[in-house]
């Protein structure tokens, strides 16, 4: 009996099944038809066969041709083959390239046959030259991918507008590219991001790059590309908006000083508006004072372009003892006040910066009182724009001191009659050891003569300072927070002071940026030294 439980219990106990050892291998190519490099194939229906069950994801996004075919291959799965049925007529004479990116996987863990390519040629030879290099952001030098990169063999400078290409790629995630079987010759290079999937540059708004000079198969290599977006030569308004009581906003897509806005209501006042252009003038802001009309008709004047707007205008807020209750999602009606104290570590070589809501009409500078230690200062204050919407409080601060700000009552009073509530600013200053000190030795080749915008960048890419140099010379970065930093240099052409993008037109680049690889490492307490040598 105990010999027969033993076997009964035995029996009973579970064991979990194993799988096995999971399948991560990608399916593999058995044969093809007709083989891979085949010539003179002039039939419209390619079959790959597998060694497993496969399927096709993202077939449409995926898959690229060379030549670029008009429509889509048709194709359906039979068993392990995937067949391909070419709707297009084949170019005599040439070599196609198929390129199906990762949507082939087999059907069982989604494992992906990567990059697979299948070339053949309708004529008696298959060409074997490639191109490769990288593509870039032409402003910020970053990678750019899934770039359409085309090879034309027409020279002409409208090929680009007007034909598809004869070669056709991706760029890679990291901006690299390389197109395959390319016959010898010279080729125009163009890139473009294909807003439109017609595989020519037909739409201005489209991001485009090109080289300066013709690409030889088999001997140009390591191509650089830059993509920019070219300035639409056609001023428009892009937007009209007024969301607030008092604040008209129009936005451009370009720079506008040749716009015109003339109001067609009858009877407004002379004053009846006031001006503020954006620091790129590609946003005017008019405050409306005294708004006594609930539309606003106007006539917009754009280089060609005439439009009559009308704008219903945000009236003023009526404010009793129920508003608030009404109005909970309303933003209340007030001149509110921003600055750029930070109460913990204020920076010795800042100035304190004020920022109004609206456009300040009167001010009392007398109640504006700066305090240490129980002793009244006497800091610089001004207004720093036309408007009176921000304001510069200048003092030569001392490390690690506590400061108070006071901004008493009805110190100011903006276009609409509203003044500030009283406000107290508590702050410290930092202490010298905080910051450290990067001088920078900028030369310049002997081959280049253009101005040079030099900007230093935190790690987000924002520009923290920006100099002006024509020659050789030395930048001292003071007050520098510890952390890394990095160096941009804009070749400025042109000589107007900003960065200007290409006209593929007019066969013009965008201006040249060049990066220094290694980062500005800053430590506090601590003066570095660093060498550029900026060159072509």
């Amino acid at each position: 009996m105990g010999i027969l439980f033993f076997l009964i219990s035995s029996c009973a106990n579970k064991v979990a099944i194993s799988g096995g050892v999971k399948d991560e291998t990608p399916p593999k190519i058995e044969f093809t038809f007709p083989n891979t490099g085949a010539i003179n194939y002039k039939a419209n229906s390619i079959v790959l066969k597998f060694d497993e069950y496969v399927k096709l994801n993202n077939f449409q996004t995926e898959f690229i041709s060379s030549p670029p075919l008009k429509t889509l291959p048709d194709y359906h799965i039979k068993r392990k083959s995937i067949v391909l049925k070419i709707d297009n007529p084949l170019i005599d004479s040439t070599t196609y390239i198929l390129d199906f990116g990762n949507s082939i996987q087999d059907i069982t863990e989604g494992n992906t046959l990567k990059n697979y390519q299948f070339a053949f040629s309708t004529g008696p030879s298959i060409d074997s030259l490639k191109l490769s290099g990288k593509i870039k952001n032409a402003f910020d030098l970053k990678p750019e991918k899934d770039i359409a990169i085309m090879l034309f063999k027409n020279l002409n400078d409208s090929a680009p507008k007007k034909t598809i290409p004869n070669y056709y790629t991706k760029s890679n995630d990291d901006g690299s590219f390389t197109l395959t079987h390319v016959k010898e010759g010279k080729y125009q290079i163009f890139a473009l991001v294909d807003a439109n999937s017609n595989y020519m540059f037909d739409l201005g708004t489209e991001k485009i790059a090109f080289s300066d000079s013709m690409v030889i198969a088999g001997k140009s290599d390591s191509i650089s590309l830059y993509l920019f977006q070219e300035e639409n030569a056609r001023l428009h308004k892009n937007k009209i908006s007024n969301d607030e009581y008092g604040k008209l906003l129009f936005v451009f897509n370009l720079p506008a000083d040749s716009a015109h806005i003339t109001p067609l209501n009858k009877n407004l006042p002379t004053n009846w508006k006031i001006e503020e252009w954006s620091a790129k003038h590609d946003s005017l802001t008019y405050w409306l004072p005294d708004s006594v009309i609930d539309t606003l008709k106007l006539q917009i004047v754009t280089d060609t372009i005439i439009d009559t707007a009308y704008i219903a205008l945000v009236q003023k807020p009526v404010l009793n003892s129920n508003s608030n209750k009404k109005n909970r999602r309303t933003k209340p009606f007030k001149l509110s006040i921003a600055s750029n104290i930070n109460s913990a570590a204020f920076d010795l070589n800042k100035d304190i910066s004020i920022h109004f809501s609206h456009p300040i009409k009167t001010s009392n500078f007398s109640t504006i009182i700066l305090v240490s230690d129980s002793d009244t200062l006497k800091p610089s204050i001004t207004f720093c724009d036309s408007l009176h919407r921000h304001l510069s409080i200048k003092y030569r601060w001392k490390e690690e001191k506590s400061y108070s700000l006071f901004i008493l009552d009805s110190t100011f009073t903006d276009i609409f009659n509203l003044c500030n509530d009283t406000l107290k600013y508590a702050f410290k200053t930092k202490s010298l050891k905080q910051y450290g000190t990067a001088v920078l030795n900028v030369s310049f080749a002997d081959s280049i003569q253009n101005n040079f915008i030099i900007q230093l960048l935190n790690e987000k890419g924002n520009v923290l300072r920006e100099n002006y140099m024509s020659k050789s010379g030395k930048i001292t970065y003071n007050y520098m927070d510890a952390g890394s930093y990095y160096l941009k240099a804009i070749r400025d052409t042109n000589k107007n002071k900003k960065w200007d993008t290409g006209n593929f037109d007019k066969h013009l680049l965008p201006e040249k940026v060049l990066s220094n690889p290694t980062p500005l490492s800053i430590r506090a307490n601590w003066d570095i030294d660093v060498d550029w040598k900026l060159t072509e």
